[in-house]
């Protein structure tokens, strides 16, 4: 699959049906928490929070969140913590539970959604792995490396095995092996999903990113016939 290359920021399309914003969402929600929690007072409270420093893809993200489900979840910026959506909404929370598969709770354990699993469809594995990306995915800018990384309770990853064997499938791009990773911090092993560095470009045309943070990590690691021009 070839697309024509994007030069600015202006080039990055916005996802056009509901079912593309909403894989793109499922995706996105890889830096984010589904659940619920009881406060000092008893009651239960179910919430969807998503982190990210870049404010502008948060604000399309909150856009994507008011076209699909009617509700528009608030923008939190404070001094000296990532800035974050918040909603608090039973309903949503149990939608995502049964459409998406999510657990009420950690994710570490939250395989892909089975409409995108399942799907044939390129632009719903376009939309999901933008959202991924834009949520979990690196730039390093030294060694012109992108990557996927999530973390896993377990000794395999299924979504990035999944992600792996789509950009194969349906893009030609060309990954390296699910590798793991200890992580020091926690009992939680790290995984990262590499893309050969020969596919950088096809990637990077690929797929509608909307993290501003993100595209321009990536332009920096393009080939100069893909940077803007003056």
């Amino acid at each position: 699959m070839e697309s024509p290359a994007k030069t600015k920021l202006s080039d990055y399309p916005y996802l056009v049906t509901v079912i593309e914003k909403e894989a793109y969402i499922a995706g996105a929600l890889r830096d984010g928490y589904v659940g619920k929690y009881t406060d000092n007072h008893g009651k239960i409270h179910y919430v969807i929070t998503v982190y990210n420093k870049d404010v502008y893809w948060l604000h399309q993200l909150a856009e994507f969140f008011e076209t699909i489900y009617g509700v528009k979840p608030k923008l939190n910026i404070t001094p000296n913590r990532t800035p974050y959506l918040r909603l608090y909404s039973r309903t949503l929370v149990q939608y995502f539970a049964e459409k998406f598969g999510h657990p009420i709770g950690k994710q570490t354990n939250w395989g892909t959604p089975m409409f995108i699993k399942q799907s044939y469809d390129e632009n719903l594995w376009i939309s999901y792995i933008a959202g991924y990306f834009d949520a979990e995915g690196g730039i390093d800018i030294n060694r012109r490396q992108i990557k996927f990384h999530t973390s896993w309770d377990g000794d395999t990853c299924p979504p990035l095995m999944d992600i792996k064997i789509a950009l194969a499938r349906f893009f030609e791009i060309r990954t390296g092996e699910v590798c793991m990773y200890r992580n020091d911090k926690g009992n939680i092993p790290r995984f990262v999903l590499r893309i050969l560095k020969a596919d950088n470009e096809r990637f990077f045309k690929t797929f509608p990113f909307l993290n501003k943070i993100k595209i321009q990590r990536l332009l920096k690691i393009m080939p100069e016939r893909s940077q803007p021009q003056d």
